[in-house]
Formats: structure tokens, sequence, C-alpha cells
């Protein structure tokens, strides 16, 4: 389950194990979202104590407290090709189109919970 609920038990649970650790990269922004409440509730600050950064660039994320650093996964772009892609290959006639193979850069966004 990639839900706030979940990231936040995850990092209460590691936070109870007495692990060290300095950073978490989660797997969703959602996930990262979880785990800043848990580092709030245990008194830990973002960034000072612990860098957070997550996936997605879910609209959110721009409004935790501090603002989620992530990384854009393009999601408007993969749809837009997936349906465009899906598209053609509905009006083909004859031999099927060659694989295709796409490369799409994300990019970063820093905001409050990385320094």
């Amino acid at each position: 389950e990639w839900t706030i609920g979940t990231g936040n038990r995850v990092m209460t649970q590691l936070i109870e194990s007495g692990a060290p650790f300095d950073g978490v990269v989660a797997l969703s922004d959602q996930l990262a979202i979880g785990a800043l409440f848990a580092l709030d509730k245990a008194g830990l600050k973002v960034p000072e104590d612990v860098q957070v950064i997550g996936f997605d660039n879910f609209y959110e994320s721009a409004y935790t407290m501090p603002p989620l650093s992530t990384v854009d996964s393009n999601l408007d772009w993969i749809a837009a090709s997936a349906v465009d892609l899906l598209a053609r290959r509905m009006h083909e006639t004859g031999t099927p189109a060659p694989a295709m193979r796409f490369k799409r850069e994300s990019r970063i966004i820093l905001r409050g919970t990385t320094r």
C-alpha cells in the first residue's frame, strides 16, 4: 500500500528501531508525506535532522510543511505518450510497427525537505 498511512507506519517502525539514518528516499510522495508526519511526531526536524524526498510530484507535495522535495515522474507525458501509442496500434494494418523505446529525463524538484 503506497499510502500516507503506510509511510507513517513504516517510518515510525524505523525510528523506534533505533537504526541511525539521516535521509529518506520514498517511492512515492504519499509515502514521503506519511514519513514527514512520523518524523514530526518523533521530534525530528526536516531537513536539519533528516532529509526526505518523494517520487511523483504529487500536486499536494508543494503544500506540506515543509514543502516536499520530489522527483517529477512526468506522468502527464507518460499518459499522453501511452494514449498516442495505443491509438497508433489500433489503427495499424498489416505488419505491426517495430517496438519503440522512449527515454525521458525526470526533474528533481528541490523544496523544503532537502538541503
